[in-house]
């Protein structure tokens, strides 16, 4: 039996509400956020959103999985509820909507994200099946049927044409254990139509939990994970429970070790609940988040939180870990790192807020309320 992950990434559609920002129109301008040493972050906005509120009523989504800036500010939505990729402007307005339920070229069993490639095209990734590239106007340039150990895998972009660079968690299979299981994880390079997969990094892995009940697991809420992330020419990846990320530039020279400095701190029981609540709210489908609720009530109570529990980079290459700092309450730390230079910097974001991108002085996430509606929204980044 395959490792068919539920854990399910968030995204939504967008509208600019009143003010002069538009997101994404100086994104191509030398605006990068300039950020000091040691410094708050803030977050205005959100200064567009996409999502069930929008009065564009093809904007209404239904299950989002990836949200990006394409090169010139627009918006790509990934819809997994209705298996379709969509393009606004940067002021919400929809523009183009590819793709659809079935198996047809271009059509989707199941989507399961999108990424962009350094020439600004995407490819997204239908679970188990294929991966189908489109330019940067969601044209249809092919798919790539070979490689199911690509389709199982998390996509983290293209580093050259035909290139991707994924994340897969253990070789694909249900491992014959029950229980608490840590497989290991692998970076790897690939052509789509070749079978040769270059491994770039090898990671300990996430904790899993395999339920004893039937054929489901589901990521330890406070457990570790193995998360990676393409910025810059550089890929990023670690494991949470561990004090140090791997840098490697993708021109292949010298890999560095960068230490983050964080702690850990004790876990509380009200902290667990906490945790998994947040965990199954981030499942966009109310049937998966059914399936795998009781799982939380097998798995065992940690002893200590992991350093961090998300992983990003901006477009300056700068890395983004959100920290377990004031877990208790509606907002969650964010530290800013620079590899090789001194900082304190840190931002508060809420902590339903999916971050997926953050890119020229923009951050763009997803966001989904008690009743299952999504919206995708984009705020503005400042120095306080």
């Amino acid at each position: 039996m395959r490792l068919v992950g539920l854990v399910v990434v968030l995204l939504l559609p967008v509208a600019c509400l009143p003010g002069d920002d538009k997101p994404g129109t100086h994104l191509g301008a030398d605006s990068s956020l300039s950020v000091r040493p040691d410094s708050l972050l803030t977050l205005r906005g959100p200064i567009a959103v996409i999502g069930s509120d929008h009065p564009n009523e093809p904007s209404l989504l239904s299950g989002v999985v990836s949200a990006l800036f394409t090169r010139r500010g627009e918006i790509v939505v990934a819809d997994a509820g209705a298996g379709t990729l969509r393009l606004f402007d940067s002021t919400g307005a929809l523009m183009r909507s590819v793709g659809g339920r079935g198996s047809g070229p271009g059509e989707f069993g199941i989507l399961m994200e999108v990424v962009r490639c350094t020439d600004g095209s995407f490819v997204a990734r239908d679970l188990g099946t294929k991966l189908v590239s489109y330019n940067e106007h969601l044209e249809l340039i092919g798919e790539y049927a070979r490689g199911s150990d690509l389709t199982d895998a998390t996509l983290l972009g293209c580093d050259t044409p035909g290139t991707v660079l994924a994340l897969r968690e253990g070789d694909g299979r249900v491992p014959a254990a029950r229980g608490l299981v840590r497989l290991p994880a692998y970076v790897v390079r690939a052509d789509p139509n070749a079978t040769h997969r270059d491994t770039i990094v090898t990671l300990l892995g996430s904790e899993l939990y395999f339920s004893r009940r039937g054929p489901y697991y589901l990521d330890v809420p406070l457990g570790a994970r193995a998360r990676a992330v393409v910025a810059g020419g550089r890929l990023v990846a670690g494991v949470s429970d561990h004090d140090s990320l791997a840098v490697i530039p993708l021109d292949g020279s010298q890999r560095r070790e960068f230490a983050h400095g964080l702690s850990r701190s004790t876990i509380r029981k009200g902290d667990l609940v906490r945790a998994l609540s947040e965990r199954l709210a981030a499942i966009p489908f109310p049937s998966t988040r059914r399936i795998v609720a009781p799982i939380g009530d097998e798995i065992p109570p940690q002893a200590r939180f992991p350093y961090w529990d998300a992983l990003m980079a901006d477009d300056a290459g700068r890395i983004w870990l959100r920290t377990f700092e004031g877990f208790d309450s509606s907002d969650r730390t964010w530290r800013l790192f620079v590899p090789g230079r001194a900082t304190n910097v840190a931002i508060r974001l809420p902590a339903d807020l999916q971050v997926t991108e953050i890119s020229r002085g923009d951050l763009l996430g997803i966001q989904r309320d008690s009743t299952g509606s999504e919206r995708v929204s984009v705020f503005r980044l400042g120095n306080q």
